[in-house]
Formats: structure tokens, sequence, C-alpha cells
């Protein structure tokens, strides 16, 4: 009876191990790189509850880790106080550790009643080209249409 109980642990441990090695396989890669806001389009605005709503298209340089252009499509709730709270879906063109591809993010901010962006997290959606499979998320720190990120991506083997 215990051999064939230690039959089945070694069998499930077997098949486990290719998805294990795979996970240990993937590179990881963190860094940094500036945002440069290059365009900004207000496609619409209305009032609700005493609040603006615009959406807005926002076209960004990057550079750094991530190095292209980031095309974003927004929502930006602009408070009765002057603060401001960002939704943004975003598709990134460009290259991120050598490789080229297409990588879709979603973003999550505030802006301070002073125009400063507080804080703004991202997350990887989606991922094409030869960054297909990449994984990851990243903070953004924006002052004046300019600022810096941080990010931290997964790469596949």
């Amino acid at each position: 009876m215990r051999f064939k109980s230690a039959m089945w642990v070694w069998l499930l441990t077997m098949l486990m191990l290719p998805s294990w090695s795979a996970n240990a396989r993937a590179e990881q890669v963190s860094g940094t790189g500036t945002s440069t806001i290059t365009n900004i389009v207000v496609v619409s605005s209305r009032n609700a509850g005493g609040n603006n709503i615009l959406t807005l298209e926002v076209t960004a340089a990057l550079t750094g880790v991530l190095e292209g252009t980031l095309l974003s499509q927004e929502t930006a709730i602009v408070h009765p106080n002057g603060t401001v709270t960002l939704q943004a879906v975003s598709t990134f063109n460009g290259t991120a550790n050598g490789a080229e591809g297409t990588l879709i993010l979603r973003e999550n901010g505030v802006i301070d009643a002073s125009g400063q962006l507080r804080h703004s997290n991202f997350v990887i959606l989606d991922a094409g080209g030869g960054l297909s499979g990449v994984r990851g998320r990243g903070s953004l720190q924006l002052a004046g249409g300019a600022g810096s990120y941080e990010v931290d991506l997964q790469f596949p083997d």
C-alpha cells in the first residue's frame, strides 16, 4: 500500500515539474523611465452630480525600460474640490527589454487640485508581437505633462 502511495506522489510530482520549471525560467525585468505627454484631445465632456466627466485621448512618449509611444483612452472625473480620478486603457507600441511589440495596459490614478498626479498604477492586460506573453505592473508620477515610471515585467521563456 505504501508503494502505491509513494508511486502516486512521484507521478504527481513529475507531472507538476514542467510548470514549476517554466515559471522558474521566466525572466524578471524591473526598471524605470520617463513619460512625456505629447498630445491631449478632449473627445467629450459632460456634467453629472457636480462632477465634470471628460473622455480623453492622450499620447505620450516613453523612454527607458519601455521605449515607444503610449496611446490612452482615458476617463477623467473632475470633482468639485478640484481633484481628478482617472481610468484609462492604453496601448503601448515599442520595445521592452529589447523585444518589440504591443502592450495593453489598464491604469487608475488620482490628480490633486494643483494638477499634480499623486499616484497612478497600471497593469498589463495583454501583449502581442515580440512582447507576447509579457505580464507586469507599474506606477507613474507626472507633473506638468512629464514624469517618470517604474515597471516590473515578467517575460515568458
